[in-house]
């Protein structure tokens, strides 16, 4: 990809969850995670201009997530460009 380019990403998110550890130095305590990705996908390549993008968040609610967020990177591995987070 060339610099003028970038990145659609979208990302499915739990705000927040408690996780029971069961092994290591934490077994047995109850640990609040924040700001948890559960998945991570590529909406495809982002030009600059102007682009209408359809989202399912009922799909995302049913599985669980409360937020999800769409980051715009420069290239695959580059730099952040911008970043938005939706409430489900």
């Amino acid at each position: 990809k060339s610099d003028g380019e970038a990145t659609l990403w979208l990302l499915d998110i739990d705000h927040v969850a408690d996780v029971d550890i069961q092994r290591g130095e934490n077994t047995g305590k109850i640990i609040t995670y924040h700001n948890i990705v559960r998945k991570i996908r590529s909406l495809g390549d982002w030009d600059g201009s102007a682009r209408e993008i359809s989202l399912d968040l009922a799909e995302m609610r049913a599985e669980g997530r409360d937020g999800c967020a769409l980051i715009i990177q420069q290239s695959i591995y580059g730099p952040i460009l911008g970043a938005l987070e939706i409430e489900l």
